[in-house]
This record gives C-alpha cells, structure tokens and sequence, in this order.
C-alpha cells in the first residue's frame, strides 16, 4: 500500500475542485505490484488499486493515496463506474494493459460491460418467449381487457454510435481534424450538442474517442451516443475497418 505524504498543491486543487471520477478498483498479484501515480509518491501497491479519472487524465492510486486525497469529498462514497468495489484480480495481460495504457485499459472494461449487457438482453428476450409460448396455451379469461404494450420505443439512435460500435470509432488524422475545426470555427454548425463537444474538444487532447467521449458523460451528464453523433457530424472521427 502507497504510504501518506503530503498533497501536493495542484492535487489539493484536483480533489477539492471536483472533475475526479473512480473508474474501477482492481488488484494484481503481489510479485507483479504496481508503481501508484499519486503525485510525490511512487510507492509499488497491488491490492485495491483504484482509477481515478482526474484532471482530465487517468491515474492509479495506492488505496492509502485514494483515501489522502479523496477521503474528504464525496468521490469515496460513490461506487466504480466499472464492477464493484471488491477490487477483481487482474490477468497479466489485463495488468500490463492497465500499466502501458490505462485509457486502452478502461476501453476494455466498457467493451466487456457492453457484452455482458448483450448476454443479459439476450436471457430477457428469451425468458420472454418462453412466457409468451405458455401464455399462449393458457385459457382465454372470459373478459380480457387490452394488455399494456410490453415496449416502450426507444429514443431513436442510430447504432453505430452505441454499445460495442463505439470502441470501432478512431480520431481522424491531425490535418483533417484541423481542416475540421476550421470550418466549424468559420461557420459554426447548428447541430445537437455540436458546441458543447467542439468546446471539450479542442480544449484537451484526448488518446480516442471513447476516453473523450467518457469524460464528457461524467462532466456534463450528456450520454455518449449523443457525443459521438456530433463527433461525427463534426468530421472529427471516423470508423475503424474490421
């Protein structure tokens, strides 16, 4: 576990003034710790690791150093926006993405949550048919009054911007963003969200579109579909071949 040092004075400003937001706590084996990134410490930890998005860049903190610098705001009291916190073991290949490349890392628990959602959806809509079959051979009452729709239409989104498809989105390369940002700046588009997310854009350099995409959900409460739909309505990214 990291050991409290003194907080530095931009970290003060980081836990104080809001914008930091637990990702996950995980654990590795105890011969394969990790260094914890909290400013001034550098102290190998391997059990309950927690990501914090923070600052507009991730970090990982020993559990000592998450408390030092969080135990007085209401970031502790909130649950991992990834699994729980229990602190899961991770592989070795998980750990040395979670080292070389945390964004990448978070990637891959939002692609894994998204295909546990999948498996989910796919039990409900059977368990659905398998009431419908039995309500089918049910006797009729001898009074039916109209059923209740059993869907709700969903707010119409299209789905290359949702679940899984939006892991395939890349930036587009450094002269057609700037070509892009020029004509927005020029004549600036009126489209859903498009100011909100050209603002956030330009102001940090983020390594994909996902980590972007997140940090704009926690900051401003606006869901990721509807981020890369402007995204791509602003000529910034576009889909990775399969």
């Amino acid at each position: 576990m990291s050991i409290p040092i003194n907080t530095t004075n931009a970290e003060q400003r980081e836990a104080f003034e809001g914008g930091a937001y637990l990702l996950a706590v995980v654990e590795v084996d105890k011969a394969d710790r990790i260094q914890c990134q909290a400013d001034g410490c550098g102290h190998s930890v391997y059990k309950r690791i927690h990501i914090v998005l923070a600052g507009l860049k991730f970090k990982v903190l020993g559990s000592q150093c998450y408390e030092r610098l969080y135990g007085r705001t209401t970031l502790t009291s909130q649950a991992p926006q990834y699994g729980t916190g229990a602190g899961r073991l991770l592989t070795q290949e998980e750990r040395l993405i979670l080292v070389e490349n945390t964004a990448a890392f978070i990637e891959a628990l939002e692609a894994e949550r998204v295909e546990l959602e999948r498996v989910a959806a796919l039990e409900a809509a059977q368990l659905r048919k398998n009431e419908s079959a039995r309500a089918a051979i049910r006797p009729a009452p001898a009074e039916q009054q109209s059923e209740r729709p059993q869907y709700i239409a969903k707010d119409a989104r299209s789905p290359i911007y949702e679940g899984g498809e939006m892991l395939r989105w890349r930036w587009k390369t450094p002269e057609a963003t700037t070509a892009s940002v020029a004509k927005y700046e020029a004549c600036p588009s009126q489209g859903p969200f498009h100011a909100r997310v050209m603002a956030s854009f330009k102001s940090q350099s983020w390594p994909s579109p996902y980590s972007f995409a997140l940090d704009i959900e926690l900051r401003q409460c606006l869901p990721k579909p509807y981020i890369f739909r402007a995204l791509d309505e602003l000529n910034l990214i576009e889909r990775a071949q399969v």
